[in-house]
């Protein structure tokens, strides 16, 4: 009868909502988890442009590699960038501001993402690739307290902006021509400024480099342009854990 549970919990399907904002109809994707608990944690994902919650699902696939949490897919709207002068694709307001439809998105969903599937408040996550790694640092700055911790994968900061210490993953690839490498590096240096972090680090899963400090900073590195690196979500979901855990044992 268990393995029954289970497996008829492995193939649900994610919900679909809806949320109008400044008279736009707004969409997210969420994945409950598949191994259920009380008060779950939740995690916040952000596609890079061009991509969509339904690609960012199939390719980050965050409820699998953390199957007790909820996992919500957040749809950006059509944006101009560097690559896409006519703003055909999909992606992120990446400035700092409260009238920043994103920011609102995000608000309309974790208000009802929240309650709706139970989450521990104190056990949210954001992250994000790319355009959507960009927007995760307003997000942080604006809306640090509703997250335990927050990930870049393949982002950078693109404004300056308060950040308070925040528990912090980052990955780089070392051959990135879309977001150049020495910018991410630049950004770290301010992540790590704003987490007073120490100047030597210890290793973190495979690839990485954890910096201890008022809040810890994870540097994950791997060879390889701007594509999305898959093997990192493990170590990231791994960052998050221990996080969590860090707040269950101090309940």
């Amino acid at each position: 009868m268990l393995s029954l549970l289970l497996l008829t919990a492995t193939l649900q399907s994610p919900e679909v909502i809806h949320a109008t904002i400044d008279g736009v109809d707004r969409r997210a994707t969420i994945f409950a988890p598949t191994v259920p608990s009380a008060n779950p944690p939740v995690v916040f994902a952000f596609h890079g442009h061009g991509g969509s919650d339904e690609s960012a699902a199939q390719r980050m696939n965050i409820q699998a590699a953390w199957p007790q949490a909820v996992v919500v897919y957040l749809c950006g709207l059509p944006i101009a960038s560097a690559g896409d002068p006519t703003g055909q694709a999909k992606g992120w307001l990446v400035e700092r501001s409260e009238t920043n439809r994103d920011v609102k998105l995000f608000d309309a969903v974790y208000a009802r993402v929240m309650p709706e599937y139970h989450c521990d408040k104190r056990k949210a996550f954001a992250m994000g690739f790319s355009m959507g790694a960009m927007f995760v640092y307003p997000l942080w700055s604006l809306r640090g307290d509703k997250f335990a911790a927050c990930a870049s994968i393949e982002g950078c900061l693109l404004e300056s902006m308060p950040l308070s210490p925040k528990p912090f993953f980052m990955t780089i690839g070392d051959k990135d021509n879309i977001v150049p490498t020495e910018i991410q590096y630049d950004t770290l240096k301010t992540v790590k400024q704003a987490n007073g972090a120490s100047s030597t680090s210890q290793p973190f899963a495979e690839k990485g480099n954890l910096f201890t400090g008022k809040a810890p900073t994870v540097l994950w590195t791997y060879e390889g342009g701007h594509s999305y690196p898959p093997e990192c979500i493990p170590a990231m979901v791994q960052f998050f854990r221990q996080i969590a855990d860090q707040v269950d044992k101090g309940r």
